[in-house]
């Protein structure tokens, strides 16, 4: 690490105002095979004349204009310090926030790296309510109640961007499991619609059972797993 932070600077303009950073170039081009190919690969300077050849040199700037700087402060994070900082004050914002950061980061190919350090902050946001419990003597059914979680476009990023066993998508399917339970149909259409959704719900319902009855589609008998009640 520490040679790659002692590097030559590349400079790197986010956005549509071009704020500058300065990275190190082994840095960037460890984590990002696009931009490693843009920072290696030998551009003109200046051109050729009649008795002189044309002076090459390395790439040392970068325009990632798709690129908000929120995005590029959280990334350089997680390249350096393989976490992310708290910059949020509620739950819904920091599923935002960590889900723009999801979207953006295949661009640059970095999707594996932000998908495995956002992890934790997600499962901590989808932990915290982002409104009050209803009273104890409430009826209402827990998956009709309005509560913290990824929306269904959150969700088809997830699917978007990450691959079968991705640490992500399982985090999207507990979280349905846990608010909709087990009848739920509140997602229904995203399991229809989204490749790999159901199957990754399925999935974690296996994981997450320890007892349950179900009815036999063929005999019509109740069972407990693979045993008859």
């Amino acid at each position: 690490m520490y040679r790659m932070m002692s590097s030559e600077k590349v400079k790197i303009y986010i956005g549509q105002e071009e704020k500058l950073y300065q990275v190190p170039r082994a840095l960037i081009c460890y984590y990002s095979t696009s931009l490693n190919y843009h920072f290696t690969k030998d551009v003109c300077i200046k051109k050729a004349s009649t008795f002189h050849k044309a002076k090459m040199a390395k790439n040392n700037a970068k325009h990632l204009y798709d690129c908000q700087p929120e995005h590029f402060d959280m990334i350089l994070e997680c390249m350096m310090q393989g976490s992310i900082s708290k910059r949020w004050t509620n739950s819904r914002e920091a599923i935002e926030k960590c889900m723009g950061l999801v979207e953006y980061a295949p661009k640059i190919d970095m999707g594996g790296l932000v998908c495995e350090i956002v992890v934790e902050p997600l499962r901590q946001a989808i932990k915290s309510p982002t409104l009050r419990p209803p009273p104890a003597n409430c009826n209402v059914p827990r998956r009709d109640i309005p509560q913290r979680g990824f929306t269904i476009n959150e969700i088809k990023i997830v699917f978007k961007v990450t691959k079968p066993g991705n640490f992500l998508r399982a985090l999207v399917a507990q979280d349905v499991l846990s608010r909709q339970g087990l009848k739920g149909t509140g997602f229904e259409d995203a399991e229809n619609n989204i490749p790999g959704f159901a199957a990754e719900v399925l999935k974690q319902f296996r994981k997450s059972a320890s007892f349950w009855a179900w009815t036999d589609p063929i005999n019509g008998l109740q069972r407990t797993f693979d045993g008859y009640t």
